[in-house]
C-alpha cells in the first residue's frame, strides 16, 4: 500500500513539473509583456497604430507611450478596450501586480482590478493589499471576488477543474483501495485457517499463512502490481464480510474504477489542454494581447485552412490595430460563409457607426438581432444608433434591453457619457475552450498511474480492471457460502473452528466462554471470577487500544463498530483533507491567473471536509460504544 501510494505520489509530482512547463510556456508572452507594460504611459488620443509602428494593438501603443499618469493611461485603455470589446486586459494587469513598490501599492491593484475584473489573481492581488492596510473586512470581500470570478476565467477555471478531478481521482483510488486492503486484511487470519484445513488439518499456522501470502504473490508474479494484489483481498472480504461489508466493497470497487479513469484521465485533459492545440493557444494569447511573433506566424500559417477560429481571430487583429479596411474585409469573408453570425455583424455595424453611416449601422444590428438574439453590446449599440436618427423609443427600448441582459456592463458603457461609444461584443471563449480540450488527452496521466498500480493485462483497458473486480467479487460470493468458516471468540480471541472443535457454540463465541457466562453453575466459582478478572483486563487493554487507532488512523472506528459504511466515508475524507492540504496551492502551478482565490478555495474545501470527516470519526465511536 505504501509503495503504491509512494508511486502514485512520485507520478503526479511529476505531472506537476510537467503541467508546469505547460503553464510556463502558456505565461511566457505575458512576463515578456511585464516589462514594456512597466514603462510610464499616455492616453489614447493618439492616432491608429500603423501596421509598421511596431506595436501590436491600439490597446498596446495606448499603454506604452510616455507621458501619462497611472489614472490617465488607466482611463485611457479601458475606454478603448471596452469599444474594442477587450473588457480583461491580463496583461495590463499582471504588470501592475507585479510591480511591488511602496508607492501606490494599492492603487496599482485596484487598476488590476478594473482593467481585468474577470482576473482571479487581480481580486486576489487587492485583497493582499487590504489586508496589508489593515482593512480586513475589504480584504475578505475581494479574496470572495477571487474565487467567484475563477469561472469566468479560461485559464483559472481549468486550473481549478482539473485540480479538483486529480483531488478526486486521488481519493477514489487511495480511499478505494485501502478500504479493501484493510477488508481483506481483516479476514486474513481466518482465510489462511482455512486454506491450511483445505490441504491438512495438521497444517501449522506459519505454513497456513505462508500459504495466504504465496496466494498474493501470485499477482505481483504475473505483473499485475498492487491492483493485482488487490483482487486477491476484494476475494477474501467478501468472503468472510457481512452483507454490508460486501455491499461497500462493491462501491469501492466502482469507485476504484472511476477515479482510475474518468477523473484521472478528466484532470489530465484539463490540466494538459492550455497548450493541447497551438492555433487555440495562439488565437487565445492574441486575444489576450500577448501573442508571440511565432504564434502570429502560426495564424497567419493557418489562414489558408479556412479555419473560422483563425478568421475571427485575425479579423479582431485587424480591427484592434486599427486596420479598419483589413478588418471589415474579414468579417464581410466570414459573413460570406455564415451570414447569422452575430459577432461579425454587430463589429461591422460598429465601423459603421464610427464612420458616420448610422443607417448601415442600425441595419448591421438589426439582422445581428434577429440571426444570433441579443446581446448586452449589441442592444446598447443599437440603442447608441437609434439615438444619432432620433428614433427615442426605439433607443429606450434597446437600451432597457441591454441593461436587463447586462447590467454592469452597460452601466459602465453609460458612465462614459458619449453619444459616439459603441462597444464590440467580446471574443467568444467557449470556441477556444472546447479546440483546446478536444485536442488534450489525459490517457498519458492514466498510464502513468496504472503503470504503478497495475503495470499488467489489468491496467490495459477499463473494462479489464472491472472485469477483474467483478470477477474477484464473484469469487468471493461463490466461495461464502461453500465451507464453515473459521472465525474468533469475540470475548476471549480463541479461534472457533468446526472442522477443528467438532462442534461450536455459535460463530461468535467459544465453548469455554459459552460455559463461562451462560452455565456458571458448570463452573468453579474461584476459577470463574479469575477467569473473568483476566478477561475484563483484555477488554479494557482493547477498548484502550482501539480508541487511541480510531482517532489516529482512518476507518478503524467504522471497522471496530461494524459499520463498514463509516470506515469507507472516513478513509475517503481522511485523504480528501490530506490532497487537499499537499495540493493546497494546486496540483499544478498556477498560470498567473488564479493567485488567492485558488488558494482560497482549496482551503475552504480542506476544512470543510475535516469537519465533516470529524462527524463521521464521532459518529463511529458512538456507535462502538452502544454496541
Amino acid at each position: 500500500m505504501i509503495r503504491g501510494w509512494t508511486g502514485w505520489m512520485t507520478l503526479c509530482l511529476a505531472f506537476s513539473g510537467a503541467g508546469a512547463a505547460v503553464d510556463a510556456n502558456a505565461a511566457g508572452a505575458e512576463s515578456r509583456d511585464s516589462k514594456g507594460f512597466r514603462s510610464t504611459l499616455v492616453d489614447s488620443e493618439s492616432p491608429n497604430v500603423s501596421p509598421d509602428s511596431g506595436y501590436r494593438s491600439e490597446l498596446e501603443r495606448i499603454w506604452l507611450m510616455p507621458g501619462a499618469s497611472l489614472d490617465a493611461r488607466g482611463q485611457g485603455i479601458r475606454r478603448r478596450a471596452l469599444a474594442l470589446g477587450a473588457s480583461n486586459l491580463d496583461s495590463p494587469a499582471r504588470a501592475l501586480i507585479a510591480d511591488m513598490g511602496d508607492e501606490g501599492f494599492l492603487a496599482r491593484r485596484q487598476w488590476a482590478v478594473t482593467l481585468a475584473p474577470d482576473l482571479p489573481l487581480a481580486h486576489g492581488a487587492v485583497g493582499s493589499a487590504y489586508w496589508r492596510e489593515g482593512e480586513y473586512g475589504k480584504a475578505l470581500r475581494h479574496y470572495n471576488e477571487s474565487f467567484l470570478s475563477i469561472p469566468r476565467h479560461l485559464e483559472a477555471s481549468v486550473w481549478l477543474v482539473g485540480s479538483l478531478l486529480m483531488i478526486l481521482a486521488g481519493v477514489l483510488i487511495c480511499g478505494s483501495l485501502a478500504f479493501i486492503l484493510i477488508e481483506g486484511f481483516l479476514g486474513f487470519a481466518r482465510a489462511a485457517h482455512d486454506l491450511g484445513d483445505l490441504i491438512s488439518d495438521r497444517m501449522p499456522s506459519f505454513a497456513r499463512a505462508a500459504l495466504v501470502f504465496s496466494a498474493l504473490g501470485v499477482p505481483l508474479l504475473l505483473g499485475e502490481g498492487l491492483l493485482g494484489v488487490g483482487l486477491i483481498f476484494l476475494v477474501m472480504g467478501v468472503m468472510y464480510g457481512g452483507t454490508l461489508d460486501r455491499t461497500v466493497l462493491a462501491l469501492a470497487g466502482m469507485g476504484l474504477v472511476v477515479g482510475l479513469y474518468p477523473c484521472l484521465e478528466g484532470s489530465g485533459k484539463l490540466l494538459m489542454s492550455l497548450n493541447a492545440d497551438p492555433v487555440a493557444s495562439a488565437s487565445l494569447a492574441l486575444i489576450r494581447g500577448s501573442e508571440t511573433p511565432q504564434q502570429l506566424a502560426l495564424l497567419l500559417e493557418a489562414e489558408r485552412d479556412n479555419d473560422s477560429l483563425v478568421d475571427r481571430t485575425l479579423a479582431v487583429r485587424a480591427r484592434r490595430r486599427g486596420a479598419d479596411e483589413e478588418a471589415a474585409r474579414r468579417f464581410r469573408e466570414i459573413l460570406g460563409r455564415d451570414s447569422t453570425d452575430q459577432f461579425a455583424l454587430t463589429i461591422l455595424g460598429n465601423m459603421a457607426f464610427e464612420a458616420g453611416d448610422t443607417e448601415a449601422a442600425i441595419a448591421a444590428y438589426e439582422r445581428g438581432r434577429r440571426s444570433g438574439g441579443e446581446s448586452a453590446e449589441l442592444m446598447f449599440d443599437l440603442s447608441q444608433a437609434y439615438a444619432k436618427v432620433f428614433r427615442m423609443g426605439d433607443g429606450e427600448f434597446a437600451m432597457a434591453r441591454a441593461q436587463q441582459i447586462n447590467g454592469s456592463a452597460v452601466a459602465e458603457f453609460i458612465g462614459l457619457d458619449d453619444s459616439n461609444f459603441v462597444a464590440d461584443p467580446p471574443f467568444p471563449i467557449a470556441p477556444i475552450r472546447s479546440r483546446m480540450i478536444a485536442a488534450a488527452s489525459g490517457r498519458p496521466l492514466a498510464d502513468a498511474v496504472l503503470k504503478v498500480l497495475a503495470p499488467g493485462r489489468l491496467g490495459e483497458e477499463p473494462r479489464f480492471l472491472a472485469g477483474g473486480l467483478a470477477l474477484a467479487f464473484l469469487v468471493g460470493l461463490l466461495a461464502q457460502g461453500r465451507f464453515e468458516h473459521a472465525s474468533r471468540c469475540l470475548r476471549c480471541g480463541r479461534r472457533i473452528c468446526a472442522r477443528c472443535d467438532g462442534e461450536i457454540w455459535s460463530s461468535d463465541l467459544c465453548g469455554a466462554c459459552h460455559h463461562l457466562f451462560y452455565k456458571p453453575e458448570e463452573t468453579d466459582p474461584m476459577l470463574r471470577e479469575a477467569r473473568i478478572e483476566v478477561l475484563q483486563a483484555r477488554e479494557n487493554r482493547l477498548e484502550k487500544t482501539g480508541v487511541i487507532a480510531s482517532i489516529l488512523l482512518p476507518g478503524v472506528a467504522g471497522m471496530r463498530a461494524q459499520r463498514p459504511d463509516l470506515a469507507f466515508a472516513s478513509l475517503l475524507l481522511f485523504m480528501a483533507a490530506l490532497l487537499f492540504v499537499v495540493w493546497q496551492e494546486g496540483v499544478v502551478p498556477d498560470p498567473l491567473a488564479v493567485g488567492a482565490g485558488g488558494t482560497f478555495a482549496l482551503g475552504v474545501a480542506a476544512v470543510l471536509v475535516s469537519v465533516v470527516y470529524l462527524g463521521v470519526l464521532f459518529s463511529s465511536l458512538i456507535s462502538w460504544r452502544r454496541r
